[in-house]
């Protein structure tokens, strides 16, 4: 079995682990257990347990930005990119550990553990929401003038509502709907500012 196939059942299995357990009570033995594998087999792959979870972030990450680029080159209309793109990103990163018994305590841990990498995430992630905002006040779609703030401002609030949201929703099928329904009356609101 090849290397990185390895790390990535180990991520697998740890994601199910962490979700289950925590963090703080997850040992480098529930995720040998959960592999079917020795520990210092895993102390092959792995030093520690904060090195799996580090590792598991970053992979999450880089599942959610391919799927934010993916969404955000859903279609040519700017609203659809948007809607897709923080859709399509939440699902993938979210989606695996959201309905875990400690799913949550592992999102705000990663802002803990791995700033970095979080910060690098929300700042591509912030990237991709103003190219949209640009695009669509070039198209005419959406207008902020008459608001007297900047298309970094707006994509800011929808970043820290869209996190609002994320801490609030029960289950992914409300994640879902708030966020169609917060993106979907923000864009109309910005569309009739140019009313």
């Amino acid at each position: 079995m090849q290397i990185e196939e390895k790390k990535h059942q180990i991520l697998q299995a740890a994601t199910e682990v962490f979700g289950t357990y925590g963090y703080k009570k997850t040992s480098m033995q529930d995720i040998a257990d959960a592999l079917d594998i020795s520990r210092p087999a895993l102390y092959q792959y792995y030093k520690n347990k904060e090195a799996v979870f580090l590792a598991l972030v970053e992979h999450t990450l880089n599942l959610g930005e391919q799927a934010a680029i993916q969404g955000f080159s859903h279609s040519e209309d700017s609203f659809e990119c948007l809607l897709h793109g923080i859709k399509n990103m939440e699902q993938v990163l979210f989606g695996p550990i959201f309905l875990k018994p400690n799913g949550k305590e592992l999102l705000t841990l990663s802002k803990k553990l791995a700033p970095d990498l979080m910060t690098s995430f929300e700042m591509q992630l912030f990237n991709k929401i103003v190219c949209v905002l640009d695009k669509a006040v070039v198209e005419q779609k959406i207008n902020f003038k008459t608001l007297n703030v900047e298309v970094s401002d707006v994509a800011k609030i929808i970043l820290q509502s869209v996190d609002g949201i994320k801490n609030t929703s029960e289950s992914l099928e409300e994640l879902d709907q708030q966020l169609n329904l917060f993106l979907t009356v923000f864009w109309k609101g910005l569309q009739k500012q140019g009313n």
